[in-house]
């Protein structure tokens, strides 16, 4: 038992730079996921004096403006995208942080690979033992890029679609303006 502890933090100890890394991309994931969750709470709570009334209001003063409807059109979608990029503009971050946690346990999977094969090279391979032991630290960086990975993503993807509905109930809010 005490053999199998010790490999197990042999691995950890193995690709320490990489995890170390991953974990720090974990924290930062989770810190934007955090953040974008309270903004879109308090864009919805506060609906009456929130950015949809900000919005309408807006809208309704452009459009009772001298401009072309092309124009008053181009300012609505410029400021109902400045009040999602305000609210909401860490979603991107989050799925591009979430996409790059794999490529690094890759990049600990290869460099672990790359000692397991030049230790071989220098003193040869008695038993398999050995072999798997090698593998098993040079994977633990991928199952580490994987487990920010995947929470990262899914969590991006809800928040990417309920900034979608946001921006329809803002163009919405752009089409009742223009309407009055």
């Amino acid at each position: 038992m005490n053999l199998s502890n010790s490999v197990n933090l042999e691995s950890l100890a193995a690709g320490k730079w990489i995890l170390l890394t991953l974990g720090g991309l974990s924290v930062w994931i989770w810190v934007l996921a955090v953040v974008t969750i309270i903004n879109l709470f308090f864009a919805k709570k506060n609906s009456a004096d929130g950015i949809f009334a900000e919005h309408h209001a807006y809208c309704r003063n452009l459009y009772a403006s001298p401009f072309r409807k092309r124009i008053k059109q181009h300012f609505s979608s410029i400021h109902r995208e400045t009040l999602l990029k305000r609210t909401a503009g860490h979603v991107g971050t989050i799925l591009i942080l979430s996409s790059i946690a794999p490529l690094l346990g890759l990049l600990g999977t290869i460099e672990g690979m790359i000692d397991n094969f030049r230790v071989i090279a220098q003193v040869g391979i008695a038993d398999s033992g050995q072999l798997s032991t090698g593998i098993s630290k040079a994977l633990v960086t991928t199952q580490g890029g994987l487990l920010v990975a995947i929470p990262g993503l899914l969590i991006g993807g809800v928040l990417h679609r309920k900034l979608g509905k946001l921006r329809n109930v803002l163009a919405l809010a752009s089409t009742n303006a223009a309407g009055k």
